[in-house]
């Protein structure tokens, strides 16, 4: 499972939530139409077998196009 934030370009969080949907081997989040345009951070943390205990936590640019 992964959990994630987006953040805006003020430091908002715009969307959280989590994710168990799986493509193949990949793990699926899917922001598509829940974001405006513009520059955002997603940051992903996996919880393996539901530990989330100091897990390590990816930050991805990411940006949605007018």
């Amino acid at each position: 499972m992964a959990h994630y934030a987006v953040v805006g370009a003020g430091d908002e969080v715009v969307a959280a939530g989590t994710s168990e949907v799986l493509d193949g081997g990949r793990l699926i989040v899917d922001l598509g139409g829940r974001l405006a345009p513009g520059a955002y951070r997603v940051l992903l943390a996996l919880a393996l077998n539901g530990n989330l205990v100091n897990p390590e936590v990816k930050v991805i640019p990411y940006r949605v196009a007018e």
